[in-house]
């Protein structure tokens, strides 16, 4: 069977290595205090203009399980592949646990997870 390797956006993987590799990615996010946005999402001089604004650095917080849950049904129905999601490190992220979470409600496809 085909595998595809998915990860998050905290990983920084080069644009061109995503593409060429096509690796799906699931966005954390970013927090200001008036909005949640996906990394990617705005542009980054948004941040920096907020920095400016206010001398202070949004906040991030972690792709929660019902996101993973969505992100990996897309992946096997687009692709048709098991999952091997590298994730982020369990000891400086919330994020491997959600994935962990997710898997919960991913029985009907194949996740592997390393982090």
């Amino acid at each position: 069977m085909a595998i595809v390797i998915t990860t998050e956006s905290c990983s920084d993987l080069p644009l061109a290595v995503r593409q060429q590799k096509k690796i799906p990615i699931v966005p954390m996010h970013i927090v200001f205090p008036d909005r949640d946005c996906a990394d990617g999402s705005i542009p980054v001089e948004e941040i920096y203009a907020y920095y400016d604004r206010t001398k202070k650095i949004p906040g991030t917080s972690a792709v929660n399980p019902t996101e993973f849950a969505d992100f990996f049904h897309r992946v096997a129905r687009k692709t048709g592949a098991e999952i091997l999601h590298i994730g982020y490190s369990s000891q400086c992220s919330a994020t491997f646990s959600c994935a962990q979470m997710a898997l919960e409600s991913c029985k009907d496809i194949t996740v592997r997870l390393g982090g």
